[in-house]
């Protein structure tokens, strides 16, 4: 395992990087769980180069990256037309793939508005995307799922449903995602197996990221 050392750089940041990629790291383990029985990627980390800009609240661009590798919940971006499945199965499935893909997107910037100080939903939603915005590789990509419902199901999820699930889980697993920064910060990069051991004792048995069978109103 290389270990990454952490540039000069304002000390304060690290942590909410850190933060971030936990985030991502314990929505793909939950999403993982909840689409199919078990959360998997490959390693997570935090380094120089490895995703897209960090901007702080005090508008400062910095490099401030981190990554979680491992496959997507859902890979069918872009779709302009509405798809025909043999299986009406496979296509609500594909539909819970693309929610969990953009829960898994939203919950790093999340997790890190979280850890800014931002614990109400609503309000956390609305940091976290004055952390982000649009431009940012997590928005666009939860954008591109979400376009992509349109053409797997008549009715998708409000957008304010999609960060209310996000912010559940956030904080229903907060105690996990802490532990994952704490160690991140200390060894930079992990693998699976030791993420999950650091987080399964903190992880939520339920979440509230757990979309109910019927959606809520079409958007």
């Amino acid at each position: 395992m290389t270990d990454y050392p952490l540039p000069p750089i304002t000390d304060e940041m690290w942590p909410a990087v850190a933060h971030h990629e936990a985030g991502h790291a314990v929505a793909k383990i939950v999403g993982g769980r909840v689409l199919f029985g078990e959360g998997h990627f490959t390693s997570v980390g935090i380094r120089p180069g490895a995703g897209g800009l960090h901007t702080d609240r005090g508008g400062n661009s910095l490099d401030l990256l981190g990554f979680v590798a491992g496959p997507a919940f859902f890979n069918l971006h872009g779709l302009t037309a509405p798809i025909k499945f043999p299986d009406d199965r496979f296509r609500l499935h594909l539909r819970t793939c693309a929610v969990w893909e953009i829960i898994d997107s939203l919950a790093g910037p999340f997790a890190e508005a979280a850890f800014l100080g931002d614990r109400d939903p609503w309000v956390m939603s609305a940091s976290a995307f004055d952390l982000r915005g649009w431009d940012s590789s997590d928005y666009n990509i939860a954008e591109s799922a979400y376009a992509s419902l349109r053409h797997l199901t008549p009715r998708r999820p409000r957008w304010g449903t999609l960060y209310y699930r996000t912010a559940g889980l956030v904080l229903n697993n907060w105690t996990a995602i802490e532990a994952l920064a704490v160690r991140l910060l200390n060894k930079h990069e992990l693998e699976f197996d030791e993420v999950l051991e650091i987080v399964a004792p903190h992880l939520s048995p339920t979440s509230a990221a757990t979309l109910p069978a019927r959606l809520s109103q079409s958007a």
